[in-house]
Formats: structure tokens, sequence, C-alpha cells
């Protein structure tokens, strides 16, 4: 005799509700992904609401719960990697000449002022 009970239709709707939450999340950082690359700029929620094919307040409500912490983080680490690479051009520059890439690198030191740091 099997002693197992299976309740059935209980979280079946949560469980719907939490993989929609998901999807329509995951839509909108892509959406607003793809809009930042477009207009190189932050898009409006009605721009995002209109690409993904969500309502505004769904967009909203969703922008709420986003950890934009976490996603700077994320992204001033990807700079970071790009930083020593970066850095490593306009010393290559600087050092065969490059009146630019000099200005730009004592900048970068501290050794010569800039014209905000003037005011």
């Amino acid at each position: 005799m099997d002693n197992e009970i299976t309740i059935t239709g209980f979280d079946d709707n949560e469980d719907e509700k939490n993989i929609q939450w998901e999807r329509n999340h995951l839509l909108i950082v892509e959406t607003i992904d793809k809009l930042c690359r477009q207009h190189e700029r932050l898009p409006y929620i009605a721009e995002i609401a209109e690409e993904s094919s969500m309502s505004r307040s769904t967009v909203y409500r969703h922008l709420k719960q986003i950890d934009f912490t976490q996603l700077m983080t994320d992204e001033m680490q990807r700079f970071r990697l790009l930083l020593g690479p970066i850095l490593g051009k306009v010393g290559d520059k600087a050092k065969a000449g490059d009146i630019r890439a000099s200005r730009l690198a004592l900048q970068l030191m501290g050794m010569l002022a800039t014209a905000q740091n003037k005011k």
C-alpha cells in the first residue's frame, strides 16, 4: 500500500506567478540593457513598457525590486578589468611622444591639474 499523500493545486498558482514574475523581470532587465545601448542613456519607464509590451505599472513594480547597487558594483568590476589595459595603452602612447596621452596620464596621476580641479 502506498502511504504517499499528494496535494495538487495548492502551490501551483503561486509557482506560476513566481515564474511569470521572473520572466517579466528578466525581460525588463534585458530591455533596459537594449535601450541603454540604442539611446546611450537610461530609458524612460514608458519606453521600457512599450519595448517589452508590458504596462508601465508592471515595469514600475519591477524597477522597485531591482538592486541597482549590485548592478553598479558589477559594472564597476567589469570597468576595473578594462582599466589596466587602457592605462597601459595611454602610457605606451605617452612614451611614444603623444602629447595628449602624456597630459591625460599626468592628470590621472594627479600631477597635472585639470580645469575642474582649478575651480
